[in-house]
């Protein structure tokens, strides 16, 4: 074991005084470690169907994570992981954050990552996009900022953003405890994660047929503003989930991808364009490893007439079949 990288990257969490190894040898630490600080999510370039929903910071309070470490001897150099469950999937699966990246004796970054973190309604996520420095033994400033997409479904609206994930260090009196933290939970273990084996990104060809069904609505009322489908037309699906209208992922604009993203579990996609109280629409896929499944799309208008405005909502289905 290299001792002089080893205490660096101890004192990422427990701090290591290089010096004293010219004097006694201590024992290598033990990992994984607990790791606690304050935790902030901050909402940006916020798209939704609700135009309530705004710029917004989520503030979860002190926190305490799991860090790990291993090296590797063929470089001395070694992988961090960082890690903290939120709760379970409705099947009883663990779900919360996990990053991982590269330390060595100078400074540790995290490179790639990804959190399903319950809320009021489902599931939002957040993917990281940039790598970052992560220096949990900071004690001015922020440990680490993470900068990445958040896409979640509130109920029956949806929404998509940029965001920015803080970790910064506890004041005393903010300081979180290791209570129902036990021993025996200080490990890196597998986090639900379903869409990695998704197999983005793929095409599928959809055919919406004839008006579609009013789910929501009187039948008179909405029989004016009721669209009508024709042909069959191709959707893509690129690997962070996003959604186009094309048979061809890589000659998709960044501004033709709708915003959204995967389903908290299993293979699927969400997507939406516009937003209330103007003419809207959502769309929501699910599909097998064989490439089966389903593809709806709901359509919101509020259509007024006789001097009375209704919610008009049309829904076609299509199931999923494979491109040319």
């Amino acid at each position: 074991m290299n001792r002089l990288l080893l205490c660096a990257v101890a004192s990422f969490v427990s701090g290591c005084d290089l010096s004293a190894l010219e004097h006694k040898e201590e024992p290598p630490p033990e990992w994984p470690q607990y790791y606690c600080g304050s935790e902030l999510f901050d909402l940006k370039q916020v798209k939704s169907t609700n135009p309530g929903f705004k710029n917004q910071r989520i503030n979860h309070g002190s926190t305490c994570w799991v860090i790990d470490y291993a090296e590797d001897p063929k470089t001395l150099s070694g992988t961090v992981t960082l890690q903290r469950q939120m709760g379970t999937t409705p099947d009883g699966r663990p779900v919360g954050c996990t990053f991982k990246g590269l330390s060595n004796q100078v400074r540790a970054e995290l490179t790639e990552g990804t959190c399903l973190i319950p809320t009021e309604t489902g599931f939002a996520r957040f993917e990281l996009t940039t790598p970052a420095n992560f220096s949990p033994k900071a004690e001015t400033g922020a440990q680490a900022i993470l900068d990445g997409t958040w896409s979640e479904q509130r109920g029956q609206d949806f929404l998509s953003a940029k965001v920015t994930l803080g970790l910064y260090p506890q004041s005393q009196s903010q300081k979180a405890t290791l209570d129902g933290y036990p021993e025996s939970a200080k490990k890196i273990v597998p986090l639900a994660n379903d869409w990695s084996a998704c197999g983005t990104p793929r095409c599928f060809q959809v055919a919406f047929k004839g008006r579609g069904q009013l789910v929501e609505g009187d039948t008179q009322h909405c029989a004016s503003v009721l669209d009508w489908f024709g042909e069959p037309f191709s959707v893509v699906v690129d690997s962070r989930g996003h959604l186009a209208f094309s048979e061809d992922a890589a000659s998709v604009a960044e501004s033709d991808w709708l915003p959204g993203g995967p389903v908290p579990t299993g293979c699927g996609s969400f997507a939406f364009t516009g937003q209330r109280p103007t003419p809207y629409s959502t769309y929501g896929m699910r599909w097998t490893a064989s490439g089966t499944g389903e593809m709806s799309m709901d359509h919101t208008v509020f259509h007024t007439q006789n001097n009375l405005t209704q919610i008009c909502r049309t829904r076609w289905t299509s199931e999923l079949g494979a491109c040319r």
